[in-house]
């Protein structure tokens, strides 16, 4: 492993943080995508199952919120083995302080342990 390893991971998180916030068609489309995935499995998915369309997305949504909890665990998880720095986090996630992105992570540690089988 390179001794520059860990500030050579944050430059390019950097870089590719930079390239997307300026790419408008990735914003487009990972801030339309979820929207579409959602009214596509409610109106054309949720008519198979016979339930009104309002408890159907009751049902839908906590499951939606539960694998976006699950995924931003693993990513943190991920970017803390990588040797990440608070500071480098909570930038990268758009909050004020190192202690945030901890009190973040500690949140969504709660919610995986808790949707654990047998937990």
């Amino acid at each position: 492993m390179s001794k520059h390893f860990f500030g050579d991971t944050a430059v390019l998180l950097g870089r590719s943080l930079r390239h997307i916030t300026r790419s408008v068609d990735t914003i487009v489309t990972t801030a339309i995508m979820p929207i579409a995935m959602m009214l596509m499995f409610v109106y054309v998915f949720g008519g198979a199952i016979k339930t009104s369309a309002d408890s159907y997305v009751n049902y839908l949504l906590p499951g939606i919120r539960r694998d976006l909890d699950l995924l931003e665990h693993s990513l943190l998880r991920a970017a803390r083995e990588a040797g990440l720095r608070w500071r480098d986090i909570a930038g990268a996630l758009g909050l004020d302080s190192p202690q945030a992105a901890q009190q973040r992570l500690a949140r969504l540690d709660g919610r995986a342990t808790a949707e654990e089988p047998g937990a």
